[in-house]
């Protein structure tokens, strides 16, 4: 929560303190962050995969029609 006091001090200490506390923040959540990111990697994995698949059902299915 930001205090008064705190919004009165100059903005460079100001903005070191939010960016001190941001750097807090993000080591504190370094493992819900990277198990967030491995989960992120394989649902693109995973959206990569069945958008080929999806691109190989519909040429074949495509070739299908018109060969019979």
């Amino acid at each position: 929560m930001v205090a008064y006091e705190f919004a009165r001090e100059y903005e460079n200490v100001a903005k070191m303190d939010i960016a001190a506390t941001y750097k807090d923040a993000i080591e504190l959540n370094r493992e819900k962050i990277e198990g967030k990111l491995k989960f992120y990697k394989l649902g693109l994995r995973l959206l990569t995969w069945g958008f080929i698949i999806f691109i190989i059902h519909f040429l074949i299915e495509e070739v299908i029609k018109y060969v019979i």
